[in-house]
């Protein structure tokens, strides 16, 4: 197979020989022994470039297009250490060829190094040091695989085609929710947080502001309650007024003769207490006007005094409203009706009229004011629970929310970094299985096998071309645009488990 490299013009040979200058493909086509000390630190470089990939993304996100190897073979079911079978094998076979035997032990522990590296060291605490230290040493163990060991080339450069695969969309899904975790799930929960945050301060404030409000409003209607009390015998004289002005509507009411000198007089009980009911009736409602009067005198003084206490426009206003009930004084008007209705009717009024002196006479005599303030604690309301900063509260509750969303991250960036080495493990499960069975992957009708085909059929031998029925569904021809089975059934799968994720 050797023998015929000089004679290959497959179509990716034609188009790296049309593309590349001619120095670089003679470089990758050439023997190994033209260039024996080229190749060697290409070969490092090539495993320095590896590490130092591996090491410095935590998350690679390549996206390129899938490459597909194309290998035939025209003797089915024969198992042999396969040989380059096309331009893409030969070059790759010579930049990076050697003995894959003598390799094995130096693949299986650089595989080893890339899954500890990229599944656990990118996830663990470490110091800076410890970190460059660790990444010297994973691109000092890819500079020996690069060097020494073909399979390790090989299985780094089948890293690209399978992360377009099915690994390669379960990578981008996992990339799009940490990204989406990362950015604005993250986003809208800091602003939600700064608001919670802004609303509970605000709460804290309105709560602590209502208290002195409260304090404030209350302190008026405590001090006129005390001025109240402290004005005890002022109340006492304004009863002495009341007792006088009863002594002038008592002395009206019995003319020209006094409370101790009045005697009815036998036979004119009717007309005494006729022109006593109508004298009353006149006086009722003048009596009441008067005490209406004057009790809205009194409430316009406190007004007044209050406004004179409290300078401040508006605050004196609110604190002082209280003094605006003059209105209370009106519910003295329900004596009118209660004056018209009982006194008159009395049978007696000698009777009435003694009782209402003494009335008058006790009110005169024992007035007396005195101040009692209830005050009730409710548990909801208690001091412990106001003092519970609302602000403190949601911090906690934002940390605890914020701490469960780190948790999946991480959790993320793990699954990550494992989907990350699937694509390690599928390229070197690729190559193994590429080494040891001729048949594996071995379905593509290229420029190359046409070629070689052609040249056996006119040998006389047995070629493969054209192909059967039976074979042409088995067999893929790269330039047609026709769908196999096999990529039916791939395509509906992988889009079946896009649309399952994303529903």
């Amino acid at each position: 197979m050797m023998a015929d490299t000089g004679t290959r013009h497959s179509s990716a040979h034609r188009c790296v020989q049309t593309i590349l200058p001619p120095v670089v493909h003679r470089f990758l086509f050439s023997q190994s022994e033209e260039f024996p000390v080229a190749r060697p630190l290409f070969r490092a470089l090539f495993g320095v470039a590896t590490g130092t990939g591996n090491t410095s993304s935590d998350t690679p996100g390549r996206f390129i297009s899938e490459l597909q190897s194309a290998h035939v073979g025209n003797q089915r079911g024969y198992r042999r250490e396969k040989t380059p079978q096309s331009c893409a094998h030969f070059g790759a076979d010579q930049l990076f060829g050697g003995n894959r035997s003598a390799h094995r032990i130096s693949l299986s522990l650089n595989n080893f190094i890339h899954f500890l590296f990229l599944g656990i060291a990118h996830n663990l605490p470490l110091t800076f040091d410890l970190k460059v230290a660790v990444g010297c040493l994973f691109v000092a163990v890819c500079l020996a695989g690069g060097l020494l060991s073909s399979s390790f080339r090989c299985s780094v450069l089948l890293v690209f085609p399978s992360m377009l695969g099915s690994r390669g969309r379960s990578y981008l899904i996992l990339l799009a929710l940490s990204v989406l975790y990362a950015g604005p799930v993250s986003n809208i929960q800091r602003n939600v947080e700064a608001a919670a945050v802004s609303v509970s301060c605000n709460l804290d404030l309105q709560v602590r502001h209502s208290k002195l409000l409260w304090r404030e409003a209350i302190k008026p209607f405590l001090i006129i309650t005390q001025e109240l009390m402290d004005n005890k015998e002022g109340f006492e004289l304004e009863a002495l007024n009341v007792s006088k002005k009863f002594q002038d509507i008592r002395d009206e009411m019995v003319l020209q003769y006094g409370y101790d000198r009045f005697e009815t007089k036998q036979g004119g009980g009717n007309s005494t207490q006729e022109e006593f009911t109508a004298k009353t009736l006149k006086q009722c409602d003048s009596v009441v006007a008067q005490g209406v009067q004057r009790c809205v005198d009194w409430f316009a003084n406190r007004w007044t005094a209050c406004l004179e206490a409290i300078p401040v426009p508006v605050i004196n206003y609110i604190l002082c409203i209280s003094m605006k009930f003059h209105f209370l004084c009106d519910i003295m008007k329900v004596m009118t009706p209660w004056c018209r209705d009982n006194i008159p009717v009395e049978g007696n009024f000698g009777q009435l009229f003694d009782r209402l002196n003494v009335s008058v006479d006790l009110l005169s005599r024992e007035f007396s004011a005195e101040l009692t303030v209830e005050e009730e604690e409710q548990p909801a309301l208690s001091e412990a629970l106001l003092d519970q900063q609302f602000t403190n509260a949601v911090k906690t509750s934002f940390q605890k929310l914020t701490s469960t969303t780190g948790r999946v991250l991480n959790i993320l960036q793990m699954l990550l970094s494992l989907t990350f080495i699937t694509f390690f493990t599928q390229a070197f499960g690729y190559l193994w299985q590429y080494n040891r069975d001729i048949c594996f992957d071995n379905v593509y009708i290229t420029t190359y096998f046409r070629q070689i085909d052609a040249r056996r059929r006119k040998a006389g031998k047995r070629c493969l071309l054209p192909l059967r029925k039976s074979e042409k569904n088995k067999l893929i021809n790269p330039c047609s645009l026709k769908i196999y089975p096999e990529e039916v059934k791939q395509v509906v799968r992988s889009r079946a488990v896009t649309l399952a994720v994303f529903m």
